[in-house]
């Protein structure tokens, strides 16, 4: 039936809503995107309600009072996901990136560990599986959180 048809007998038109799912994966909802342009106070809130999302999934020693403390330690006051620690200060290829810091040289590694592609679209899955996904401040804490979650705090220096 043609959506004119449709909007004639006064039927909602809901074409792509219902042959897409809502959401990919956990904790993958409008209310925890961010820019940088949001300001630092409302990317922190965002990125506060991000990580107990994902420990309400996983849980972390400590619970979310330790991963908060991780994360601030480690991405500053803001939780700042954009944030990059270049660890020789030479410039090197790689780094720590993100609100957790990931080492961008293991990062490729833990994403095919820890993510599911189906949790993402294929535009974000692309750019995740770059040393750069270590960006998106939600792979980023999944991946954190469940590393947390199989092995503890340890590889974090804030721990």
């Amino acid at each position: 039936m043609d959506p004119g048809a449709l909007k004639a007998l006064g039927q909602k038109i809901e074409f792509v809503s219902n042959s897409m799912p809502k959401h990919h994966g956990p904790c993958d909802e409008p209310r925890f995107n961010v820019k940088p342009e949001m300001g630092g106070e409302k990317v922190r809130r965002k990125m506060v309600a991000l990580i107990k999302c994902a420990i309400d999934k996983w849980s972390v020693p400590g619970g979310l009072s330790k991963a908060l403390d991780v994360a601030y330690c480690e991405s500053g006051d803001n939780l700042w996901p954009w944030s990059y620690y270049d660890e020789k200060g030479d410039g090197a290829p790689f780094g720590c990136a993100g609100v957790f810091q990931q080492n961008t040289k293991y990062w490729v590694g833990r994403v095919h560990e820890y993510l599911n592609p189906k949790w993402f679209t294929k535009f974000e899955w692309k750019r995740i599986l770059t040393r750069q996904g270590a960006y998106n401040a939600r792979a980023n804490v999944l991946v954190s959180i469940q590393m947390a979650h199989a092995g503890g705090w340890g590889p974090w220096s804030c721990a």
